[in-house]
């Protein structure tokens, strides 16, 4: 893989995959694809959010600084990630060291 601001390849090989995340579960084989599952870290980005105090724009939630990422369907109903089992996560990395082995 390619790090775009430096052109040079970075190795995610030791990176911690989602098999082995306190965040990841796995799913009945008939609900979702092989090797597909649930992460449990990433909330809907509705549920992160709230308005500002002049109710001008939206804000992300305290507690959610640093998040990298959010999930949203088109009815702000309900969203989930489904991660592959081998994806490496970036919050699991030393760009968010406060979630390394958290569940």
């Amino acid at each position: 893989m390619l790090d775009g601001t430096i052109n040079k390849a970075v190795d995610f090989s030791d990176h911690p995959k989602c098999k082995t995340c306190d965040h990841f579960r796995g799913v009945d084989a008939q609900d979702s694809p092989p090797l597909f599952g649930y992460c449990m870290l990433i909330d809907m980005t509705c549920e992160m959010m709230t308005w500002n105090d002049e109710r001008d724009c939206l804000e992300l939630l305290p507690e959610y600084k640093g998040h990298l990422a959010g999930v949203m369907d088109g009815s702000h109903y309900s969203a989930d990630l489904h991660p592959h089992s081998s994806f490496y996560c970036p919050m699991h990395s030393e760009l968010m060291p406060e979630l390394v082995g958290k569940a």
